[in-house]
This record gives structure tokens, C-alpha cells and sequence, in this order.
């Protein structure tokens, strides 16, 4: 956040990339600065972004939800992931083009978090239905497959590598 000052200062205008960065920092260190278990920061970053005229691009939403799966709050991460989803279809319905890509990270974030915190319906409904807006990947699924893990629901473990082939989708 210095830094961003600092450019500033120097006339240098943060991009989506930027915001980006920094949203992906928060919670990574147990620091109440660093956004440990709050992911407050994060939002703020976000809002800052919107108020600049910055559209927040799909890596923003991801980091976004992965900050909130950092801090526990997958209530939040979900909330996130509908809101990215709503903004996505007024845009759509105002005939605006919509150039967030890389949604599939949001999904898994959001499916990770769900998962770590042990709700693992939510999440294994999540990525089932999460095939009307975006395309599972490998590190989804694994994400999926490490909670299923983790609870000892091997025979969802066994439907979800069925899933992936039916799918064409390569385990690692």
C-alpha cells in the first residue's frame, strides 16, 4: 500500500492489475494490517477500484474470494461470487461487453473456502452447478476432491473422477 502511494505521488495511476496484487496480500500474514482473519481491506481495495472507474476483472473477484477463504468467511466469498455474477448479468442486460475473464479461479476460491470450512454440501453444490456459468478445471476439482477427502466421503471422491472424465478433464 506504501508503494501504491508512492506511484501515485509520482503521477502513476494504479490499473486493475494493481488492485489485483494488492487484494491477493490480504490475510497472508497474521498481522491485523495485513487483514488476518478480516478481509475488510480487501472490499476497501475493491471499492477504491470501482470509485476510480476501475471494472474489477475475474482474477479481482478470485483474489477477492480467496481472501475471504484466508480469513474464514466463506459467507463472504459466496456473497462475492453473487455479486460478481449479478454485475456480470446487468451488464449483459444493458448490452455493455463484459471483459472479466478468468472466472473459473472465483468458483474454485469459493469452492475452497466452503470446503476448508467444512461445508462441503454448499460447496459440492456450487461446483455442480457452476457448469451454467463457467467451466470446472483441474485445480477445481482438486479443490473439491481435497475436501471430499479431508470429510470421508470417498464415494463422492469416485463421482467426482467421474465427473472429470465424462468431462475430459485430467486428474493430475
Amino acid at each position: 500500500l506504501h508503494i501504491k502511494e508512492l506511484l501515485e505521488q509520482d503521477g502513476i495511476q494504479p490499473d486493475a492489475r494493481t488492485f489485483t496484487s494488492l487484494i491477493a496480500t490480504v490475510a497472508r500474514k497474521a498481522s491485523v494490517v495485513s487483514g488476518a482473519h478480516d478481509p475488510t481491506l480487501a472490499f476497501a481495495l475493491v471499492q477504491e477500484m470501482e470509485s476510480r472507474g476501475i471494472q474489477p476483472t475475474g482474477m479481482t473477484y478470485s483474489a477477492l474470494i480467496d481472501a475471504c477463504g484466508r480469513c474464514e468467511r466463506p459467507d463472504l466469498a459466496l456473497k462475492t461470487l453473487r455479486s460478481m455474477l449479478r454485475t456480470k448479468q446487468i451488464r449483459r442486460r444493458n448490452g455493455e461487453k463484459d471483459g472479466r475473464k478468468n472466472e473459473v479461479g472465483a468458483w474454485t476460491n469459493a469452492i475452497n473456502a466452503l470446503g476448508k470450512a467444512g461445508r462441503i454440501e454448499t460447496a459440492v453444490r456450487l461446483f455442480y452447478s457452476m457448469g451454467s456459468f463457467t467451466k470446472p478445471n483441474t485445480v477445481t476439482c482438486g479443490c473439491l476432491m481435497d475436501s471430499l477427502l479431508r470429510h470421508g466421503r470417498t464415494s463422492e471422491m469416485t463421482d467426482l473422477l467421474h465427473y472429470m472424465k465424462r468431462e475430459r478433464i485430467a486428474p493430475t
